[in-house]
């Protein structure tokens, strides 16, 4: 991918977006068939921290078929448990992966069976998942800075496309995940791992003009606007 360019201007002619060519990357697909068998899974991956006030790129699961129904009750999550002290709450499902904020059903014969508590911006969690047989998807673990919200951070196993899925027309393929990422601050952010200011200035496959309107979450629930100058999101 290319790097915003260090001339003046707006750097419209950049172009970020990499091609939606059929992922030759995707690892082997291992079998899953019951509930301890996800479990097992959800114990190999790895906690991210995730924020819409911070920026970081995304790793992601290999794939897994579901060989019989299963279903699984988030309280089986291994890895966390609820702190306090540490402001973390008891961790959940989600039935569709950070960022799609849009909310649930992404992913093809994944299902919340049973709604879990609302820490979440948009869509909801799940306090029990139901996979159907042949579902193919994968997994990530993350936990989610949702400040103001007590507790502060939600631990979340969430669900994602197969690695070789075709990515939407408003999305770009990630090459270091196999993840389609929405184009634009999504896929600078969580792809890429740009800084926020350098994301804030991103649309689609290209970077705003000098001068044109730009946003930046300093946290969860503070926002500071700005203007972009050389793709980057200068505020006051």
């Amino acid at each position: 991918m290319t790097t915003p360019s260090d001339g003046a201007g707006g750097s419209a002619t950049q172009q970020f977006c990499s091609s939606d060519a059929p992922a030759s990357t995707c690892a082997a697909a291992r079998h899953v068939a019951t509930a301890d068998d996800l479990a097992a899974e959800i114990g190999k991956l790895p906690w991210q921290g995730v924020s819409i006030s911070h920026t970081g790129a995304l790793s992601i699961g290999d794939d897994l078929v579901a060989d019989a129904d299963i279903s699984m009750d988030a309280s089986a999550i291994p890895g966390k448990q609820a702190d306090a002290t540490m402001q973390l709450g008891a961790p959940l499902f989600r039935d569709y992966a950070f960022p799609k904020w849009s909310g649930p059903g992404v992913v093809e014969g994944v299902s919340c069976a049973e709604l879990g508590p609302h820490p979440v911006r948009k869509g909801d969690t799940c306090a029990k998942i139901t996979i159907a047989k042949g579902a193919t998807f994968r997994l990530r673990a993350v936990v989610e800075d949702m400040h103001p919200s007590a507790p502060t951070y939600w631990p979340f196993v969430e669900f994602e496309r197969a690695c070789s899925v075709s990515c939407g027309a408003d999305e770009t393929r990630c090459g270091a995940s196999q993840t389609c990422f929405t184009k634009g601050f999504a896929a600078c952010a969580y792809c890429e791992g740009q800084a926020m200011e350098v994301c804030a200035c991103r649309k689609e496959c290209s970077t705003l003009a000098d001068g044109e309107a730009c946003y930046v979450d300093k946290s969860p629930d503070q926002e500071e606007s700005g203007s972009c100058r050389r793709g980057t999101c200068v505020t006051p």
